[in-house]
């Protein structure tokens, strides 16, 4: 989560939101990975880095709703 993109933005709301949840890294982690993933797809598709971690995120759900 070091960079300051919309993914990582997206990953410290999820963390706020599991904060009481005991596996609360690997629920984050695992966000992680498939934001990243799909992402990272995304622009080899051809859509700028911002606009694909804009895509990750709303195919994910808010990160309220994936707390839940």
């Amino acid at each position: 989560m070091a960079d300051d993109g919309l993914i990582a933005a997206y990953l410290r709301e999820l963390d706020y939101s599991v904060a009481e949840l005991p596996d609360r890294a690997d629920m984050v982690a695992e966000a992680e990975d498939h934001l990243h993933e799909v992402a990272d797809r995304l622009v080899r598709e051809g859509r700028s880095r911002a606009a694909a971690e804009a895509e990750a995120a709303a195919r994910f759900g808010s990160a309220a709703l994936v707390a839940k």
